[in-house]
């Protein structure tokens, strides 16, 4: 997927995500969020310090103490591309996110919303009804 198919929205759980940022300093989280939003957009982020440390928006030799200490552990390798890794959480909403999108676009193509026929919405319509109330069924048998 390029880039610029990438996901505008990919869900982020706060409650999952302060959890594991929980014992984070300011500087960590910041670095964090910026390595996931990257993944969010291309699906993996480079093994490679320098890199990393660019995508982080921190030199390298500080971005290393905290890769090192703290980050590694939220990245895994990726499954089919030596050389990339990926946070597992983010991989799979950025999945759902995708297919999501794409159920939207296919219904989009196909003009809309499926259609819901003889559904009932449970709200009253205004028309007679062919069940009798019990109110009719006590007038009837007065």
């Amino acid at each position: 997927m390029a880039p610029s198919d990438s996901p505008a929205f990919v869900a982020l759980w706060l409650d999952k995500f302060a959890g594991g940022i929980a014992f984070m300093t300011t500087e960590e989280v910041g670095a964090y969020i910026l390595l996931l939003h990257a993944q969010g957009q291309a699906g993996f982020i480079p093994d490679d310090l320098a890199r990393l440390a660019g995508v982080a928006r921190m030199d390298v030799t500080r971005f290393k103490g905290i890769w090192k200490d703290v980050l590694r552990a939220k990245f895994e390798p990726h499954p089919d591309n030596p050389g990339w890794l990926v946070n597992p959480r983010m991989a799979r909403e950025r999945e759902l996110a995708i297919s999501k999108a794409q159920t939207a676009r296919d219904n989009g193509a196909r003009g809309g919303r499926p259609k819901v026929e003889n559904k009932p919405s449970g709200l009253p319509s205004g028309l007679p009804s062919s069940k009798a109330t019990q109110t009719q069924t006590q007038r009837e048998t007065q």
